[in-house]
């Protein structure tokens, strides 16, 4: 068998950035020097470049500016996201310095000239953050725009660098567009809010005459509308049974990305034209999708491939993979590609899972009930190193889509607001109650895993459903929604009774839907791990859980990660998590590990 190492001997690539007048070259960030850094590959060279050099802190973002590399950084996973500028040869610049505020910037919140970049900041408002505006030249941070009530969030600046597209963000399903002037801060609202309708602008016509903008008006999916800016008026541009994840116009021709049951499918369209080409690549999902001349260079990851890079000719719709992949001799074809199933819960809704089999399985085998966070997210056929090593070992991976997961409507992703522990745990018991009748499952061998949001179903499952598990992992899950809606960060507090309820208000209900409030049900084996920096599902959350356990003498392993917060940044303490989850299940499953 391979080592557990070799299934996570790859190379990450996060968050590229293709410099325009050096199209065979590419800026990205990954983990493989230990932390999450800034690195340069000339696409001719197998050898790619370091460029920063940190051990505690965490790059999220290289752009190049005429004034040098514009890094998007962050300290221990506090998500106090700060600023630096990279210029050849010398430690990065720190252009802000105040860890007790956020500073996000993208690509897209730049002026053309590279001069001022357009920041998303709480340092206002730690509870509605508004617009700043930074000049690279002068070294000078301002604000731009702040509005009482409201989270303003910058989208795109427009192609003379005199405007931007910002959203006001009113509720979590509720935005409005804003044109905001980048030398006065004066806005206009362009499309108005109305009531659980999201707007959001993803890129400006190059005539500058209107804008291109994602939405769910009137549709169950997100689709692309033109807005035309001399008749204000909203027109559809491709209005698909599927969300439309990603656009941009490129030299006369609209590209978008849909996602089809969980998998990318990349489009184009010349613009008036009523034809629309389909680009044939690999199933899986894209990201880091930069166009540059005749090329769009992307980041494509598939069940059972981690993150290659891509570049593609548009014109004869020709790719070749310039990077990424295993460092070992691991192939595709020792790995597991993913069934989709469908099942019916409680209430008659269908949910989608994903469903891994070992290959070569013999009679009866365990299974992982693995519950993907956010809770509107979605479960997606990417590799993970995790899923393949079990796999290896001859324990099956279940994955659901229950209610609130995102890919399947709007209508859908709501049905969890203000139900946390309560529809979507159904829709995993008829989830394992489906695994039961299937022929090849093991009933005494199951498991449940999950982080974030899914560690705190795990923990809903253990506490609430007990019968059907073995033993559980939790990563970073809240034990108790009353603590938890009143520690998240100040920016969140004002959407915390929209989608989990209000602490004071619904104290009643959140008790009665918090793993905590059963803890005395739980009786298998659990594992539990932590950022001690975690901001958005603090320690005290996982404290709380354990220490109930221990009083109870329930067998229960604690493991804090004390230099991460909501995830793992640094490359060992990634691999050790995974593995001493891997462990731990193959201990309980299997009596190994």
């Amino acid at each position: 068998m391979r080592a557990f190492e070799e299934f996570f001997a790859y190379e990450l690539l996060r968050n590229l950035w293709v410099p325009p007048r050096r199209p065979d070259e590419v800026l990205y960030v990954s983990n493989n020097s230990g932390q999450l850094n800034l690195w340069r590959r000339r696409l001719r060279s197998r050898c790619p470049e370091r460029l920063t050099f940190y051990e505690e802190w965490a790059v999220w973002f290289g752009l190049e500016t005429p004034y040098g590399i514009l890094l998007l950084m962050d300290f221990q996973g506090r998500e106090r996201h700060q600023m630096a500028l990279l210029q050849p040869g010398r430690w990065p610049e720190r252009l802000t310095r105040n860890l007790d505020h956020f500073y996000r910037f993208d690509s897209q919140t730049i002026t053309p000239d590279g001069r001022f970049v357009v920041l998303f900041s709480d340092q206002q408002d730690p509870r509605f953050p508004g617009l700043f505006l930074y000049d690279l030249e002068r070294r000078e941070l301002r604000p731009l725009l702040h509005q009482e009530g409201r989270q303003l969030m910058p989208q795109v600046v427009s192609p003379d660098g005199q405007w931007l597209l910002a959203i006001a963000v009113l509720d979590l399903e509720t935005t409005e567009v804003l044109l905001v002037h980048l030398a006065t801060g004066e806005s206009e609202v362009l499309l108005p809010a109305r009531k659980e309708v999201t707007q959001v602008p993803v890129d400006w016509h190059p005539s500058g005459r209107g804008f291109y903008v994602l939405t769910d008006q009137d549709h169950e999916f997100t689709w692309l509308g033109y807005y035309d800016l001399e008749q204000r008026t909203l027109t559809p541009v491709a209005q698909p049974e599927h969300d439309v994840e990603w656009m941009r116009y490129h030299n006369g021709t609209l590209f978008w990305v849909e996602n089809h049951d969980g998998r990318h499918v990349l489009l184009a369209r010349r613009e008036g034209a009523a034809r629309t080409r389909r680009f044939r690549l690999p199933a899986g999902n894209f990201s880091s999708l930069r166009l540059v001349g005749d090329f769009l260079y992307l980041v494509l990851e598939g069940a059972r491939f981690p993150s290659n890079l891509l570049k593609l000719r548009l014109r004869s719709g020709r790719y070749r993979k310039v990077a990424g992949g295993f460092y070992t001799d691991l192939s595709e074809d020792e790995l597991v590609e993913p069934e989709s199933v469908r099942y019916r819960s409680f209430d008659g809704l269908p949910i989608q899972a994903w469903l891994y089999r070992p290959k070569g399985a013999q009679g009866r085998v365990p299974v992982v009930l693995s519950i993907h966070g956010g809770p509107n997210w979605q479960e997606r056929p990417l590799y993970s190193g995790f899923y393949q090593y079990l796999l290896q070992h001859g324990v099956a991976v279940f994955a659901p889509n229950y209610r609130g997961s995102t890919g399947f409507g709007k209508t859908f992703k709501r049905l969890i607001y203000r139900d946390w522990g309560g529809a979507e745990l159904r829709d995993l018991e008829e989830g394992v109650r489906w695994l039961l009748q299937q022929p090849w499952v093991d009933p005494q061998r199951i498991a449940v895993f999950g982080g974030s949001f899914g560690g705190f179903a795990t923990l809903s499952c253990l506490t609430r459903l007990p019968q059907y598990f073995c033993c559980g992992v939790d990563i970073m899950g809240p034990s108790n929604l009353v603590t938890f809606a009143g520690s998240v960060p100040e920016h969140w507090k004002p959407f915390m009774a929209q989608i989990v309820g209000d602490p004071e208000k619904d104290r009643d209900l959140l008790l009665e839907r918090s793993p905590i409030t059963y803890v005395e049900n739980l009786r298998a084996p659990l594992l539990v791990i932590q950022g001690a920096n975690d901001p958005r599902v603090v320690k005290a959350e996982s404290d709380q859980m354990v220490e109930a356990l221990r009083r109870r003498g329930v067998p229960v392993e604690y493991v804090v990660f004390e230099d991460e917060g909501h995830g793992f940044t640094k490359r060992a303490n990634q691999v050790r998590a995974f593995r001493l989850s891997a462990e731990f299940l193959l201990k309980h499953l299997k009596g190994t590990g």
